[in-house]
């Protein structure tokens, strides 16, 4: 009977260095967590580059009282679009990937949503360089690496430090495609919208009555225009919060379990859930 007690307190030891591997990599996980949470707002802007093509289209039709705004081209613009939904795919499986290695669990993934590749060039009112081009195909090739060679928490110092360099580059172009050329056009809309209202209440031949319903439709419209422009601005202080703590990651990886880290992961963690709730209070 006295052997039965030290292989209990072994056994007690093991389980409880298996509790204390988990609970190390926590703060990992909240951050990736929280992180992809504010990644994921992406989908709940409404708008993009083919939005502003018909958007524009469709005014100008209107104001030339023609019917046949249908016959809109946007297919450059769709290109954009579908360019930087990928970018945005791959940002989205590395941080998942984060989170399941950082909890232990083995990554699953829908791949078939990063299989497209991406190319340089010229779409609409996008342009992807070399640099962005080679981003993505290392992320999305770590991402194939990490869901088909069975990645685990062992393994999680070498897929954040794979990950770090070309994260980077997705994120800051994610970034700078929203906050300089979506809202560019968002400026452009708001411009174009105060010319065209202007001049329609300066009709001399407008009623009094007309004149007021085409101011309260122009502040409706500015107010639409300008919501898209705050969600924006909130999404793409998210994607610096989120550049920030993975590089604060990489930086410390070989102390990841240090207070350190730990403190400071919780701390951009808990900015992007702030963010978040701006965000959402934006869109209500």
């Amino acid at each position: 009977m006295k052997k039965v007690f030290p292989i209990r307190g072994l056994s007690l030891l093991f389980l409880m260095i298996g509790v204390v591997g988990c609970t190390n990599l926590k703060h990992v996980n909240r951050f990736s967590t929280s992180s992809l949470d504010g990644l994921q707002k992406f989908e709940e802007i409404e708008y993009g580059f083919k939005h502003h093509c018909l958007n524009n289209c469709r005014e100008n039709a209107f104001h030339n009282l023609d019917l046949r705004a249908a016959n809109c081209d946007c297919k450059m613009d769709q290109k954009a679009d579908q360019a930087t939904l990928k970018i945005y795919r791959a940002i989205k499986g590395y941080l998942d990937g984060l989170g399941k290695l950082s909890d232990n669990e083995l990554t699953e993934y829908k791949l078939n949503a990063l299989n497209e590749a991406l190319t340089e060039g010229e779409f609409g009112g996008l342009r992807l360089e070399k640099k962005e081009v080679e981003a993505h195909s290392r992320v999305v090739g770590l991402l194939l690496r990490a869901f088909t060679d069975g990645y685990r928490k062992d393994k999680l110092k070498t897929y954040v430090r794979e990950a770090n360099a070309p994260l980077q580059v997705l994120l800051d172009y994610l970034n700078l495609n929203l906050a300089q050329n979506l809202d560019g056009k968002l400026r452009v809309q708001k411009q174009r919208l105060e010319n065209r209202y202007l001049d329609l209440v300066r009709e001399s031949d407008l009623s009094d009555y007309e004149r007021l319903k085409a101011v309260e439709e122009y502040y409706q419209k500015l107010d639409d225009l300008s919501q898209k422009q705050e969600a924006i601005a909130a999404y793409t202080k998210a994607l610096k919060k989120i550049a920030e703590g993975h590089q604060k990651l990489n930086d410390q990886i070989d102390q990841v379990t240090a207070v350190e880290i730990k403190d400071a992961l919780v701390h951009y963690g808990s900015e992007i859930q702030d963010i978040i709730s701006e965000f959402n209070k934006i869109k209500e």
